[in-house]
């Protein structure tokens, strides 16, 4: 018990939120499995690829997603005034 009180509730909320992320992508997964099944019976599956996309486009969104993301860190603007 050499840890902190403030580490531990650290890790608590560490653990509760990769199992909440865990089942969240599980749901997802689910969700996406029965949406391409109904598009198939119903739509002869036209949709599919918007539904679940292929590796590479998968990884791909996620890469401009995360571009995106660390564009958005940074000030653009000019958010102080020179010789004031």
């Amino acid at each position: 018990m050499d840890k902190t009180v403030f580490w531990l509730n650290r890790k608590y909320k560490q653990a509760d939120r990769e199992l909440y992320e865990e089942r969240r992508f599980q749901a997802d997964g689910i969700q996406k499995g029965i949406t391409i099944v109904l598009d198939i019976v119903f739509n002869e599956g036209k949709e599919a690829d918007k539904i679940l996309p292929s590796y590479e486009e998968a990884i791909q969104r996620l890469k401009d997603h995360k571009k995106e993301q660390n564009q958005e860190k940074f000030v653009t603007t000019m958010w102080w005034k020179p010789g004031q």
